[in-house]
């Protein structure tokens, strides 16, 4: 098998279009093959196929950057030097380059539109404000890339232009009497755009406010609804009894629980618990969330002057009732 060098050497007295065919030959193959040739292929595709020059510098990656640029430079290549000064960081450079020395309005767009440098759209709408036959189809760009935004399955992940490179601030910054041609088609566009931005952000703010009215509307029901209440189930949280029996009387002190209750009740009728009726006679309970007290140990509990007010609305006194 030969080796690369050795072909490289053996064509290298000849003529150099031979060495670029079999250079290029080998990249298409596979490309480590050529790794350390690559910056000698780029001074080859500039003399012999400068028109597959950028497709060359797109897809190959262990070219010298500087070597290239100074190759594109003496043979006037101006695209490609653009593309290897935005390659190299210095985008700003590269843009300059595509409006002052091609003018090419499209080729700045998607330099610019690749990037996520608001600086760089300011400079391409100056530029474009200085130059009024450039203002129409950098506004059509804008439209495009404004309308694709929202399309779903869009693969280019641009990142939208700030607010002062948006069409609608780009026609209000022309000065007044500036000539335009074909104006008239982008203008509307870019009206019936924003028209459509303004209602659907109405639309979406009138159905955030009716959601939020309907929500408020639920909550209210709820919390003012009223509830099945079963006070056999229910302890008063002071004297620890049921509310569906009575408070502790005075002599038998407040904290009364359960217990003691019962034992002081096995002497009376009815299997030692109060009847339905004893248990509601006298018995009041205020309902307070999901528990309750008895209304006699609140008013033992409560200061007098506390007690001598009227009961709040919302821990207002109730009746018990059997569900």
């Amino acid at each position: 098998v030969i080796s690369t060098e050795a072909v490289l050497a053996a064509l290298h007295d000849s003529y150099s279009m031979w060495a670029h065919e079999y250079l290029k030959k080998l990249f298409a193959a596979d490309p480590t093959w050529v790794v350390e040739r690559q910056t000698q292929m780029v001074g080859l595709f500039a003399e012999h196929e400068p028109q597959s020059l950028l497709d060359f510098l797109r897809h190959g990656s262990n070219y010298s950057l500087q070597d290239a640029l100074v190759v594109c430079r003496s043979h006037g290549l101006i695209e490609e030097e653009a593309y290897l000064l935005g390659r190299s960081g210095h985008t700003a450079d590269a843009l300059q380059v595509v409006l002052e020395r091609l003018g090419d309005i499209h080729l700045a767009f998607e330099l610019v539109a690749d990037q996520h440098d608001p600086k760089l759209w300011d400079l391409l709408v100056d530029f474009a404000l200085e130059h009024p036959h450039l203002l129409v189809p950098l506004i059509e760009h804008l439209e495009k890339l404004d309308g694709s935004s929202g399309k779903v399955g869009r693969g280019d992940c641009r990142a939208q232009p700030p607010p002062s490179a948006k069409p609608a601030q780009v026609l209000r910054r022309i000065p007044p009497g500036t000539p335009l041609a074909r104006v008239a088609m982008p203008i509307k566009h870019t009206f019936e755009t924003f028209m459509l931005t303004v209602g659907l952000h109405q639309s979406c703010q009138k159905l955030s406010f009716d959601e939020a009215s309907a929500r408020k509307r639920t909550i209210l029901a709820c919390c003012q609804r009223g509830r099945s209440v079963s006070l056999a189930h229910l302890v008063c949280s002071l004297c620890g009894r049921s509310l569906d029996r009575a408070p502790p009387t005075e002599k038998q002190g407040s904290t009364l629980r359960d217990d003691e209750g019962l034992k002081m009740s096995s002497r009376r009728p009815h299997g030692g618990r109060e009847t339905e009726a004893q248990a509601l006679h006298g018995n009041r309970v205020l309902l307070r969330g999901h528990g309750g007290v008895h209304a006699l140990c609140h008013r033992r509990h409560v200061p007098v002057s506390r007690s001598l007010a009227p009961v709040p609305q919302s821990t207002a006194t109730l009746l018990p009732s059997v569900p």
